[in-house]
């Protein structure tokens, strides 16, 4: 498809900002982790989705709720590849917020 055929972007601040969003976030989720084989595991597959995705945005555009909704997955598995199920710690804190066990 020809690039000058796709329609004007209407927020063209908002995938350069999800990007740099989720490259700090990866960040974030790299120095943190107690196992970077499973961090790889976790990241690298994604990373090369969204590496597709940002390369291929000129000739094929996705809406920006899926762009929006791809990062929010960057987001869970960045928070996969940094902890294990067991250590999360948004579960743990809810939990102690409403006094359960």
């Amino acid at each position: 498809m020809d690039p000058a055929a796709l329609p004007p972007d209407r927020r063209p601040w908002l995938f350069p900002t999800l990007a740099a969003l989720c490259g700090v976030l990866a960040l974030w989720s790299f120095t943190g982790t107690q196992d970077r084989a499973t961090w790889a595991f976790e990241m690298v597959p994604l990373g090369a989705v969204m590496l597709v995705f940002a390369l291929r945005r000129r000739h094929f555009r996705f809406s920006d709720l899926a762009y929006i909704a791809l990062a929010w997955f960057f987001l869970i598995q960045c928070l996969g590849g940094r902890y294990t199920f067991a250590q999360v710690p948004f579960p743990r804190a809810l939990m102690e917020l409403l006094h359960l066990q």
